[in-house]
């Protein structure tokens, strides 16, 4: 069997209702050409059984031995494992609109970059109408210290493992956010990086929803995957 031309990684723990949406986005992509990695923080709920429910060929589940906090150690073993010329990401509470993949893949192919970012539109928490439009840089250049969202970039695999042993860095000491400390390391790498202004990602962020992995919702991303197949 032939390499896939991307390995997506989805991070995950312990909500395994909102992680079906999220899956289930990905399993929808114009491009096909992928694996698709879900990658359990130490998850003791049935998040392995929803993964699995799928029953594609494309979807592998693992389960980290233990629980780490954070999504810098299932995307580090994501990367390990994955077979893909290309990497990309989607939060478990995310949504793809079905053109991500193939508008970043053409986009890196196309200008021979490492790292290809789009728009995400983000929604406000439940009961606010607040959206917000992230991603946007003075002439489509990225800057180094600057957020974007993880599941709206598409790197080449090879880019990563030139960092360092673990290219997602835990965050104890750091003052960047992970994700943010991530793409720093690419771009003072001297990574190239291409933008496409448009946007393929739904985003519910977390820090908006205090207790979203309390609650464990997913009544929003049901509504806009919903949508998303209108």
């Amino acid at each position: 069997m032939s390499d896939p031309a991307i390995s997506v990684i989805i991070p995950t723990y312990n909500w395994s209702g909102v992680l079906r949406f999220a899956i289930e986005s990905a399993l929808n992509q114009s491009f096909r050409d992928f694996e698709l990695l879900v990658i359990g923080d130490g998850c003791t709920d049935d998040s392995e059984q929803v993964t699995k429910s799928f029953d594609d060929p494309r979807v592998t589940w693992i389960n980290l031995e233990r629980n780490f906090g954070g999504q810098w150690a299932p995307n580090n073993h994501g990367i390990e494992r994955a077979r893909g010329k290309y990497i990309a990401y989607l939060g478990h509470d995310d949504l793809w609109l079905p053109h991500h993949l193939e508008t970043l893949l053409a986009a890196a192919r196309e200008n021979q970059a490492d790292v290809a970012f789009s728009l995400t539109l983000a929604f406000g928490a439940p009961g606010c109408d607040g959206r917000l439009v992230a991603g946007v840089f003075p002439d489509g250049e990225y800057i180094a210290g600057q957020h974007v969202t993880p599941g709206a970039f598409l790197h080449l695999r090879s880019a990563a493992l030139t960092l360092s042993q673990r290219p997602w860095r835990p965050p104890t000491g750091r003052q960047l956010p992970t994700d943010v400390d991530f793409l720093t390391q690419l771009k003072n790498n001297n990574a190239k990086f291409q933008s496409v202004p448009q946007v393929t990602i739904f985003k519910f962020p977390a820090s908006w929803r205090p207790n979203c992995y309390k609650e464990k919702r997913f009544d929003e991303q049901a509504k806009y995957a919903a949508l998303i197949k209108t």
